[in-house]
């Protein structure tokens, strides 16, 4: 339960810090972007909520990442690297619950053997 909190707050940390760098409000003179074509990174992360849902989609689950990582870049070095360092804190995080979860269903299938 804490590891989904703490993954949680991890993301809306680091939502804040890339809605701050990058995000800005829609212009409302600003051309449609082209059918097809890749998303800025200001589009990604031009408010909190797409910038958390940008974050699970593509750091945690790891979705595109190689775009998501060449779009970060254009716009920020240090951006990027948060950006791998988030992944790699979000990676761990769900590596430390997976074993959890196994731990928790070898040690139940040892009691029922044993007894």
């Amino acid at each position: 339960g804490f590891i989904l909190l703490f993954l949680i707050i991890v993301t809306y940390v680091f939502a804040i810090l890339f809605t701050v760098q990058l995000g800005s409000p829609p212009d409302q003179n600003a051309p449609e972007p082209e059918e097809g074509a890749d998303p800025t990174a200001k589009e990604l992360f031009s408010d909190l909520g797409s910038s958390m849902m940008t974050l699970f989609t593509n750091g945690v689950l790891g979705d595109n990442l190689y775009q998501t990582l060449v779009t970060i870049k254009v716009e920020s070095i240090p951006l990027m690297w948060a950006f791998i360092l988030f992944f790699f804190i979000s990676s761990m995080t769900l590596l430390n619950m997976l074993i959890g979860v196994l731990c928790a269903v070898i040690e139940e299938t040892a009691k029922q053997e044993f007894e």
